[in-house]
């Protein structure tokens, strides 16, 4: 297993020297990869980016999609069919700017969208009464299955691993356990649909997350490690050797990569992250 850091996305930093000096950075302090948010691919200077993490010899763990719906509002539950397909149309070009990237999947979480209301012509009744509700966590599903099928179909043909990231009960009503994302993942029958476990998330959302790891590591292909805190691993109070021990008891081979999302801490622990995490891995 590699170490990767989460970080922004390359069009969101001011300049191509900018990037440069922070990958240096990034590299220095033994990752091996980096994980980009992505928006729209078009406001990226590839080539530039590309040979950038070449002369680092830094690789891509995956690009996370969140900024689709921060920015845009596209989701997959979009009640406006208009809104689900151009979210669709974003993730498929997302997939053919990673193909780029070798080894680099698409990671989606926030993207899936909250459960919104239903449209006042929907809602309203035989005497035009508007009775706002909001739809269903099946109806979501059935959305969430159709576009994800669309993607996979994509991710298949550009050989780019597809993942859909159980998220906590606090960012979104639904898909917050391995095992609701599980079922979601047999229901679309895609070899490139897997699962993006996050041990934030776990930690709030599974009884325990080593066994829902053991039970559902055949479907998982990225991890996100971040303390209790959202700090680095090792600064606050979850369980890395046991998480570390699941991961390689599932025979787990892919990136691990470093999600600390605590804008009012100054250093969260980004530099000493991959010598902590490769030090674990190492004692077992």
């Amino acid at each position: 297993m590699k170490t990767s850091l989460a970080i922004q996305a390359f069009e969101d930093f001011a300049s191509i020297d900018s990037l440069k000096g922070y990958l240096r950075e990034v590299a220095s302090w033994g990752y091996d990869a980096v994980e980009p948010m992505i928006n729209n691919p078009d406001l990226t200077n590839s080539n530039a980016t590309v040979s950038a993490l070449e002369n680092l010899q830094l690789g891509v763990s995956g690009f996370r999609t969140g900024l689709i719906y921060q920015r845009e509002g596209f989701s997959l539950t979009d009640p406006q069919g208009a809104v689900r397909e151009r979210a669709v149309a974003r993730l498929i070009q997302c997939i053919e700017y990673a193909s780029h990237f070798p080894g680099a999947c698409l990671l989606n979480g926030l993207i899936q969208g909250p459960l919104q209301e239903i449209p006042a012509e929907e809602a309203s009744d035989s005497f035009g009464k508007v009775t706002p509700s909001l739809i269903s966590v099946e109806q979501a599903d059935g959305w969430i299955i159709e576009c994800l099928k669309t993607c996979c179909k994509e991710s298949e043909k550009r050989g780019v691993g597809f993942c859909l990231e159980a998220v906590n009960r606090y960012e979104l009503p639904y898909h917050n356990t391995l095992g609701e994302v599980a079922a979601i993942i047999g229901h679309v029958e895609s070899p490139s649909l897997k699962m993006l476990v996050d041990t934030f998330h776990m930690n709030i959302e599974e009884t325990s997350p080593e066994e829902a790891i053991r039970e559902h590591g055949s479907h998982i292909g990225a991890v996100h490690l971040a303390d209790s805190n959202r700090l680095a691993p090792g600064l606050g109070h979850i369980n890395f050797e046991e998480i570390m021990r699941a991961l390689i008891d599932v025979n787990y081979d892919g990136y691990l990569t470093v999600e600390i999302s605590h804008p009012n801490i100054k250093d969260a622990g980004e530099a000493g992250a991959s010598k902590y995490i490769k030090g674990l891995l190492s004692s077992d």
